[in-house]
């Protein structure tokens, strides 16, 4: 399986257990490697709020987050 890369919608929802959420899990639950961007992985932090936070950072820890640099924005752009 190709690997998955969760934006911060795709963990939201996840961590809130959505119907969205559940399909988005099942779907990626057998990919060998997940990952996202930090861009992504503090935009779930901050969305989130404190209360959640230690939910967050443990899906979180599970993924490889990609660092972005400048470059990657132009390239984006």
């Amino acid at each position: 399986m190709e690997p998955a890369f969760l934006d911060s919608s795709a963990i939201i929802h996840i961590l809130q257990k959505s119907g969205e959420g559940k399909e988005i899990f099942k779907f990626i639950e057998n990919a060998n490697t997940k990952c996202t961007s930090i861009l992504c992985y503090c935009e779930v932090l901050n969305r989130l709020g404190i209360e959640r936070q230690s939910d967050a950072e443990q899906i979180l820890s599970t993924l490889i987050v990609y660092p972005t640099t400048l470059d990657d924005g132009k390239k984006a752009h």
